[in-house]
């Protein structure tokens, strides 16, 4: 079966009015992503058409199907010198461009200073660079667009029927979707993304940063799938770390000497900075409000890990007995950031009936009308948890106040008139219309 190339239109758009006023654009993103894809298929056919470009200068090259000896500035410079042969529009398109050896930001800045007809176009991430080290690297001569997964509405473009649960669970890989068959059992899919989390982003991190050699690659993984299942707050951060070092203890029938200790928690540090540049995951950061009037307003930071993708939080967080729940929370957040919002967290003090209440809002961003909009993940209410949900969105100031929620059967109360509570799937497939009404 021949694979299916997925719209990515929005990636395109950006792409396009970026190449406006941007001589070099980088593509970044998690790997198997679709990064090149995008730039190949997708970006430059509609580049080339709008700037009537000859075939013979668009010039593509995979970095990585160079000879390790050809991988240098020298062999760099030698492609434009001979490619580069007139004073018309070119486009160069670099894959895998971490694995030349040397300075190449230098020279690609040098090269679109002096060949201002010459547009760049840059993608890649492996142990040799992750991919936000690539985009940082060039600082503010570049622009950057950062690719997703597939949305839930860039697969059914394609495939019209595919079931949301399988979105739901098993994420928006293209390779997972055009390969496995929407039939097929659990087990090649579980296969599939185990073998992708080991052998490509779990070990690019491990490879890349020499300082996570004292945690070892299983505990690389053992860490992730821990945040993974909590949702991870920099509480169990602290716990995920002391319980390394009391297994090394263990392991070691000693105590772990203070340089060993220093030594872990500087990788932990890295850690965290590694999933994030790999986009392997994204750090949240939460603020607090107070609405007491016997309190000054405040804002405190507390870091909290979303995985990239669905499948891979499944595999990584199976067995979690808020399984369900993680998935939801982590479905909502990559839906906000792929459709261009900020979300933050709101750790929420007020007053009702008298008392001073606690409340968290799980995401809180302006829309692109500049209002406020509040939405409070549900994986299903009770009697325990509903009046302190509803009682959190109540006392917010004015704004969109909107509850996510799983399925109707799970929705066993009413929710109030100001209230919008809508079911994941429509909120996947309407999120712009829905977030940005009037």
């Amino acid at each position: 079966m021949a694979m299916k190339i997925f719209k990515r239109d929005f990636y395109v758009s950006q792409l396009l009015v970026a190449s406006q006023h941007h001589r070099i654009l980088i593509v970044t993103g998690l790997r198997k992503v679709g990064k090149s894809t995008l730039i190949k298929e997708l970006f430059l056919p509609k580049y080339k058409e709008i700037n009537s470009i000859q075939d013979s200068h668009i010039i593509i090259e995979n970095i990585s199907s160079w000879k390790k000896s050809d991988r240098t500035i020298e062999h760099l410079e030698d492609l434009f010198e001979s490619k580069i042969q007139d004073e018309k529009e070119y486009v160069v398109f670099l894959d895998e461009i971490q694995m030349v050896y040397g300075d190449y930001p230098a020279y690609l800045r040098e090269v679109s200073a002096n060949k201002p007809n010459v547009l760049i176009c840059l993608s890649g991430s492996n142990s040799h660079g992750l991919s936000t080290d690539i985009s940082k690297a060039f600082s503010d001569s570049a622009f950057s667009v950062p690719v997703f997964p597939l949305s839930y509405k860039e697969i059914l473009s394609i495939f019209p029927d595919y079931p949301f649960s399988l979105y739901f669970n098993y994420g928006g890989l293209p390779d997972r979707i055009n390969r496995l068959s929407v039939n097929a059992n659990d087990i090649p899919r579980k296969n599939y993304l185990d073998d992708i989390l080991e052998k490509t982003y779990i070990k690019d991190i491990y490879d890349h940063d020499k300082a996570l050699a004292p945690l070892g690659l299983d505990k690389v993984r053992n860490i992730l799938e821990h945040f993974s299942s909590h949702i991870t707050t920099e509480l169990s951060i602290r716990k995920a770390i002391q319980r390394v070092c009391e297994d090394y203890q263990k392991s070691r029938s000693r105590v772990l000497t203070h340089e060993r200790r220093d030594s872990i928690n500087s990788a932990f540090s890295n850690l965290i900075s590694d999933y994030e540049k790999s986009y392997l995951a994204y750090i949240f950061e939460e603020e607090k409000l107070s609405l007491c009037s016997s309190e000054e307003p405040g804002y405190k930071e507390q870091r909290k890990l979303y995985i990239s993708d669905q499948g891979l939080l499944n595999r990584l967080s199976a067995g979690s007995d808020k399984f369900s729940e993680n998935l939801l929370e982590n479905l909502v957040y990559l839906e906000l950031k792929r459709a261009g919002y900020k979300p933050k967290g709101l750790d929420l003090s007020f007053e009702k009936d008298g008392k001073r209440k606690n409340g968290q809002i799980d995401f809180v961003f302006q829309n692109n009308l500049n209002r406020k909009v509040y939405i409070q993940v549900v994986y299903n209410f009770s009697d325990l948890n509903y009046d302190r949900e509803i009682s959190s969105l109540d006392a917010l100031p004015s704004g969109i106040k909107i509850i996510v929620f799983f399925e109707e059967n799970l929705l066993i109360k009413k929710v109030p008139d100001n209230i919008f509570a809508i079911k994941i799937e429509t909120f996947c497939k309407q999120i712009n219309s829905l977030l940005d009404a009037e």
